[in-house]
């Protein structure tokens, strides 16, 4: 299984047991879980799917990595070397926009505004809508498109490349491909594309050590849909093996643009 379909698997697992536990309509959720392949009531994780790591933070703290992009990461990536994680704010606690979002059992749950505390970078959705056109891309018959703004900030002790793929955009159906990349990655290749917006955020890009980012992601996804989750995975590597770490998954839901 591809690094790709295992993230989409995993992510479409979480995000269909999170609406299971939110209400959503129980012949909706058999569909999906049947759709996945799962078959113990939502519990169970496909069965190539990499076991979840300790939430505590490793002794020696692996090189971070990002198995959905198909390159190898820069030689020069960062490994961490035992610094602890940013101490959890106090219950109740929350920036001016929204609320501070640590991950409990391997799961972080925000909304729009909300800011996620990875173990590598803090990420926010800033806003959503949907939209006919991007600059000069225009999706595919029955297509629109999905833009999110996000801040990423680097709370890493070192520099660390950011990749497009890190963040993925899922919308709720019973079909285990409904997710997408961004449209700076082509889907079918694995080919970084160029931008077409000042606004949006490329393919590859270097954080600095505390520096923080606020762009576009563009992603192509099916119309009708007005409900959507984005969601990041921590991936580690030993040198040896892939880890999975927590995940982080943002829901909103997203208006068309205000056409001029």
């Amino acid at each position: 299984m591809t690094g790709k379909r295992l993230l989409a698997v995993l992510l479409a697992l979480l995000l269909v047991c999170s609406m299971a536990a939110c209400g959503t309509d129980e012949a909706v959720e058999d569909e999906v879980m049947d759709a996945l392949g799962v078959t113990d009531g939502g519990d169970s994780e496909p069965a190539d799917e990499p076991e979840p790591a300790d939430e505590t933070e490793p002794t020696d703290e692996p090189e971070p990595t990002d198995e959905t992009e198909p390159t190898e990461p820069p030689t020069d990536t960062p490994v961490e070397t035992g610094e602890t994680a940013p101490a959890e704010p106090a219950a109740g606690d929350s920036t001016a926009d929204g609320d501070e979002i640590y991950a409990e059992d391997g799961l972080a749950e925000g909304r729009i505004g909300d800011v996620m505390h990875t173990v590598f970078f803090d990420f926010t959705v800033n806003s959503a809508y949907l939209s006919s056109s991007y600059g000069t891309y225009v999706p595919a018959e029955g297509n629109e498109l999905l833009v999110v703004d996000v801040t990423v900030h680097n709370t890493f002790h070192a520099s660390i490349e950011m990749y497009d793929t890190d963040f993925q955009a899922q919308w709720i159906d019973p079909d285990p491909n409904a997710y997408t990349y961004p449209i700076t990655t082509d889907m079918d290749t694995g080919e970084a594309l160029e931008t077409v917006s000042d606004a949006q955020l490329p393919a590859v890009y270097t954080l600095a050590v505390d520096e923080s980012r606020t762009g576009e992601l563009v992603f192509e996804v099916p119309s009708g849909y007005p409900d959507f989750g984005v969601g990041y995975v921590e991936l580690y590597t030993d040198g040896t093996e892939t880890i999975t770490g927590d995940t982080f998954l943002v829901y909103f839901s997203a208006q068309a643009e205000a056409q001029a």
